[in-house]
């Protein structure tokens, strides 16, 4: 996570490594997840910050519905003393 000096929208990168999973499409479908989640917590994520989500390989085995609540559950937890 990195606090930039402007006021834009915050960015995400997702970096999934093929130990997670060789195939692409099973990768592809982890980073649509992580998108969905972040699309839904949109509003507890504040602007001007740039995100990098490194992935462990315990993400291969979780649902979609799974992902999402990781994703969100991080939101939530996140103190950016605003």
């Amino acid at each position: 996570m990195l606090k930039r000096d402007d006021n834009d929208p915050s960015k995400f990168a997702f970096v999934i490594s093929t130990k997670i999973s060789k195939l692409a499409v099973h990768r592809n479908r982890i980073k649509r997840s992580m998108n969905e989640g972040i699309r839904r917590n949109l509003r507890d994520i504040p602007k001007g910050y740039d995100f990098v989500f490194l992935t462990k390989r315990s993400i291969g085995g979780k649902t979609t519905e799974e992902i999402i609540e990781e994703v969100g559950n991080f939101f939530s937890r996140l103190n950016l003393n605003l």
